[in-house]
Formats: C-alpha cells, sequence, structure tokens
C-alpha cells in the first residue's frame, strides 16, 4: 500500500549491484530508479556513487521506468529512443538524444513493481542474454534488500508504516520543518470486534481504516502503526495550532462513513490526541506522550471526538493513569467491597430485593467515590472484569444468604454499557449461574438507557437470551437519558427505575412531578414495576405511594451496607418493623 522505505542500506546495495553489473555491461549510464505509482513519482535514482535525486521527484509517467513496469515482458528493450513511438516524444529523449535502452523491473511479491534497473547507451548497443540476465540477477537482488527493509518498516497487517520508522524518520522530518504535528489514533471500543468477530476479522479490519486513512492523507502526512488499534500520523504540514485541528478534522470525517470487511458494512469511531514540534516537546517521546494522553482525554470525553495536549491537564492525567493501576491491582487482589441496599414493597414494607453496589477502601482506608473509579474501569476496559467480579460475589452471597433463609426475593447487579460493547454478557451470567448455583429466577440486571441506543438490535437479542435464563432486566436511572419508547418494546424490561433527580425535585418542581407520575404509568401500562431511588424522607415516600409506585430505594430505609451489616439490618427490620411503612 506504501512506497518503500529508502535508505542508505538501500543505495549501497545499488550502489554495490551496479558496480558489478559496469563490468558485465559495457554502456555509458547504469542507474536504479525507485518510483511510486501512487503519487506518479520517481523518488530516487541512484547510480554507482550516489543518489542522482536528492530532492524533489519526477513525474513516473514521463519516464523510461515507466514503460518498463507497464510492459508485460519480463525486459524492455528500446534500440532507439528516438524512433520508439513510446519514447520519442518524451522530453527526457530530447535531452539525451539517441540512445539504446535496457531496463527491468524491481518486483515484489504480489507482482507489486516498486521499480528499475536500467541501462543507456548513445551507441547501437545489442544487448546480449548475458547481459540481460545480469541485470535480472541484479533487480531480485535489490528487491530483496526492499523487501528485508519492508520487513522491519512496514507493518506486516497493515501496509503502513512501523513505530521503528516513525524513530528513524521523525528527527530528519524535524530538522527540516519548524513544525512537526504528531496525532496519535485510536480506534473506539476496538476490543469488542476482536472479542466477537475474532482477531483475524480484527486485522481486517485494521488492514481497510488504515488503508483509508493513508490514500486520503499520503500527500499529507505519513501514517505509523504504533501497536494494537493504535496508529499516529505525523505531518509537518499544519504550521499553527488551527491547521493541526483541521487536519485532525479530516482525519476523523473518514470514519464517518462505514468499512466494508467481509461484505459487512462496518461503522466504527476514533479518538485523536495531539500534539506538536516544538512548542510540546523536541523528543519524539515526548510528542508521542503527549498526543497520547490528549487521546486518552478524548476517550474519556466520550470518544469519536479530537483532544490537544494541554499541559494543565498532565497532573490530571497521571493521577488518573495512576488510579487505574492502583484499581487493577485492587480487582487482582480483590480489595474491593459490595455493598447491598434494600428495595422496599410500597404495598406493606417488606423487604423484596436487595441491590449490589461496589465501594472501593484504598490502602490509607480512604473510600473512593464509585462514580470516579467506574469511569476509569470503563474507559480501561477493566470494567469487564470489575463487572464479572461483582456479579459473582454478589451471587455468592445471596445464595448464602439462600442456604440460611435470609434471602429476599431478589438481587439486582449494575451492569455498564461497556460490558456488553466490550465483553460477552450472555456467557458472564451463564458462566456465574452454573458457578455459583444462583437461581436465575432470582437475579435482576439493571442496565442504563444509554445501552439501548448502541446497536439496539444486537443489545436486543443479547437481552432476549438473558431473559430466556430467566434472569430479570431492570432499565435503571430512566427518564435520565435520551431512550424512545419504541426501546421499551423492544428490549422489554420488567423494571423501570426513575432516577434519584427526579426524586429529589419532585414535591417542589411541579414538571418533575409529571414526569415520575407518567413514568409510573407508563411502566404500569407496559407491565412493568416501578422503582424510585433516592428516597430520603417520608413526604417523597408518602407521594410515590399515592401515585402508585411498586418498590422504593434510599437512605429514608437503609444506605449501601456490607454484607455482614445488611444482614443485621434486615434481620432487625423483618423482627421490629417500621410501622411508617407498614399497612394496617
Amino acid at each position: 500500500m506504501l512506497g518503500i522505505t529508502l535508505n542508505e542500506r538501500l543505495q549501497i546495495a545499488s550502489s554495490k549491484m551496479l558496480t558489478m553489473l559496469s563490468q558485465m555491461i559495457d554502456v555509458n549510464t547504469l542507474f536504479v530508479a525507485i518510483h511510486d505509482e501512487q503519487t506518479n513519482e520517481i523518488i530516487k535514482v541512484y547510480n554507482r556513487t550516489e543518489a542522482l535525486m536528492q530532492e524533489g521527484a519526477m513525474p513516473f509517467r514521463e519516464s523510461y521506468c515507466h514503460h518498463v513496469c507497464k510492459s508485460t515482458a519480463d525486459v524492455l528493450i528500446i534500440p532507439d529512443t528516438t524512433l520508439d513511438e513510446r519514447t520519442a516524444t518524451m522530453t527526457i529523449t530530447s535531452k539525451l538524444g539517441a540512445t539504446s535502452f535496457i531496463g527491468v523491473p524491481i518486483v515484489l511479491k504480489h507482482s507489486w513493481k516498486v521499480g528499475t534497473i536500467c541501462g543507456m547507451d548513445r551507441t547501437d548497443h545489442a544487448f546480449s542474454e548475458k547481459e540481460i540476465e545480469a541485470l535480472h540477477v541484479a533487480a531480485v537482488f535489490v528487491g530483496y534488500v526492499i523487501e528485508l527493509e519492508r520487513m522491519a518498516y512496514v507493518d506486516d497487517v497493515t501496509g503502513v508504516f512501523t513505530r521503528k520508522f516513525l524513530h528513524e524518520s521523525f528527527q530528519g522530518l524535524a530538522n527540516q520543518h519548524s513544525v512537526v504535528c504528531m496525532f496519535v489514533l485510536d480506534i473506539d471500543h476496538f476490543k469488542m470486534i476482536n472479542d466477537r468477530q475474532g482477531h483475524e476479522f480484527g486485522d481486517k479490519v485494521l488492514r481497510v481504516i488504515a488503508k483509508r486513512i493513508h490514500d486520503a492523507l499520503y500527500s499529507t502526512g505519513i501514517l505509523f502503526r504504533l501497536g494494537g488499534d493504535e496508529f499516529a500520523l505525523m505531518s509537518s504540514d499544519p504550521t499553527n495550532r488551527e491547521e493541526a485541528l483541521t487536519l485532525a478534522q479530516q482525519v476523523l470525517d473518514l470514519f464517518s462513513s462505514p468499512f466494508a470487511v467481509d461484505g459487512m458494512s462496518l461503522f466504527v469511531t476514533a479518538s485523536i490526541g495531539v500534539s506538536w514540534y516544538p512548542e510540546c516537546g523536541v523528543q519524539l517521546q515526548e510528542l508521542l506522550r503527549y498526543a497520547d494522553m490528549a487521546m486518552y482525554s478524548a476517550k474519556h470525553a466520550g470518544g469519536n471526538c479530537i483532544k490537544c495536549y494541554d499541559p494543565q491537564q498532565e497532573a490530571a492525567m497521571r493521577e488518573r493513569l495512576d488510579l487505574e493501576e492502583r484499581l487493577r491491582y485492587a480487582l487482582e487482589h480483590e480489595e474491593l467491597e459490595i455493598h447491598y441496599q434494600p428495595k422496599i414493597l410500597v404495598k406493606d414494607g417488606s423487604i423484596q430485593s436487595i441491590e449490589a453496589l461496589t465501594r472501593w477502601r484504598d490502602a490509607s482506608g480512604a473510600w473512593i467515590s464509585p462514580e470516579r473509579f467506574i469511569s476509569i474501569a470503563e474507559e480501561s476496559a477493566l470494567i469487564v472484569m470489575l463487572g464479572r467480579w461483582v456479579l459473582l460475589k454478589a451471587c455468592r452471597q445471596f445464595v448464602t444468604w439462600e442456604e440460611k433463609g435470609k434471602a429476599p426475593a431478589l438481587l439486582s447487579v449494575n451492569v455498564s454499557p461497556k460490558q456488553f460493547q466490550l465483553g460477552n454478557m450472555v456467557q458472564t451470567i451463564r458462566e456465574v449461574i452454573q458457578e455459583t448455583g444462583m437461581d436465575p429466577q432470582c437475579l435482576a440486571i439493571e442496565i442504563t438507557e444509554g445501552l439501548l441506543m448502541h446497536n439496539s438490535m444486537e443489545i436486543a437479542e443479547e437481552l432476549r437470551v438473558i431473559r430466556s435464563l430467566g434472569v430479570k432486566i431492570a432499565i435503571d436511572d430512566f427518564g435520565k437519558g435520551f431512550s424512545s419508547l419504541s426501546y421499551l418494546h423492544l428490549f422489554q424490561p420488567t423494571h423501570l427505575k426513575i432516577d434519584k433527580s427526579f426524586i429529589d425535585h419532585m414535591l417542589h418542581d411541579p414538571g418533575q412531578m409529571s414526569i415520575v407520575s407518567a413514568v409510573i404509568h407508563l411502566a404500569h401500562n407496559l407491565n412493568m414495576s416501578v422503582i424510585a431511588e433516592g428516597v430520603e424522607n417520608m413526604e417523597q415516600f408518602n407521594r410515590l405511594k399515592a401515585e402508585g409506585c411498586d418498590y422504593v430505594q434510599g437512605y429514608l430505609f437503609a444506605k449501601p451496607l456490607p454484607a455482614e451489616e445488611i444482614e443485621r439490618f434486615a434481620s432487625s427490620y423483618l423482627k421490629h418493623g417500621d410501622k411508617r411503612f407498614r399497612v394496617g
């Protein structure tokens, strides 16, 4: 897909072969020409002692090499270039005058012709079989050198340049230009593609993405694969921040249309981080690190966007990366905790369900907010590991309570949309049920309505399979997002959970109260139960009870508690009760 890498090794190899050929072919000129058909340019010409073309390029189709590569024969001989219709009118012919010409192509695998080895003589020269054979041997040798260079400098999966070539080419570009921009690009949720379709399919996706970027921007910048689904684009075209952002937007726009892979139309997005030399740094590692930080900032913002490196964000990014490592360690060593919060059946005040919630107290004893570490887990894909651990731990605890005769009717566990996107939730739930002996009829998973907006038909099928296991589906934080009512019919959840933000203000805001009332009646008309979360006072409870809400949850009853404490709370609650919530 890309032009070959040109370096001193190729020049040395060309020089040695031309020196050998000069002893076997008696002509005025011998040279190696390397070309790039995509840019229609001869990009380098070597003779025995030097690179004849040090800068610039000449049109490939205005060269004799074009006719060598276009020919179906393995050698092109033109006895007199001034008389041959292919070369007589060419500018180079008028400059050189009558010459005898011979050329053989340099051919790589897949029949890719990347250049020629040519000889020219001002006298009438009848090229012998021995001379032709010598040219072929030389072409094979130079082609072998080029292939070796490609193995080191061109990524085998995507055909774009490697990180190694980025390191070798950066300084030369920086020396020639006052500004060099570095763009680091990462495919959003690419792990999900590999997990669901396999790595071979994933490699094909990377290949078509790289090809689209390269084909659109090969004259603007050089594309490199850094590893996995991460790429870098290096360009000296932008001269300031605004121009850099414009180029980054051109890259992002390339993801607005689907990619065709194995007959499938695949929509993917990307996150892009931008840094530039010399303002952000003068060393390549600095630019890559800063562009990488900016890229992760783009991912944190939801992906499918561009962020420029901001020195003020570095401390926050370092703190975030540190927290990610600590979270990984805490997961691997099971240092997280699960707390449980009861859900109260409004009609009789009984504890009918219990929700498992993850809590993290670090080594210093300080509690880390779930909002903080859950978002980090989602960005780093640790959410799959975390989600499975929570589900497994909570189900084990529920089974223990059942064996003691102390279990409520239902256990609910929160599931992040990223667990569906990055993992196989159906398989995870099946494995946990089998491993723990959990009755699936006693399990509910709570999903946010944002999940419903992502690949709705695919998610609908996964939820259908989960429901077929007997597991219940609850829509958490309902009304907070932007889901269509049609999704409720498509996904058929058993419960809707009204977000706390509506409960907080419903007594003083008629609009919020109208929404709460409408959700309750909507759910009942669709044969769903309604849970109100964040209930903190009796006024809220009584109003929800009057509206027909089925379940309530909040600090009015109990905050989330560790397993031992929630067990004691439930025992006390069942024994003594609370007359405020009892009927009769």
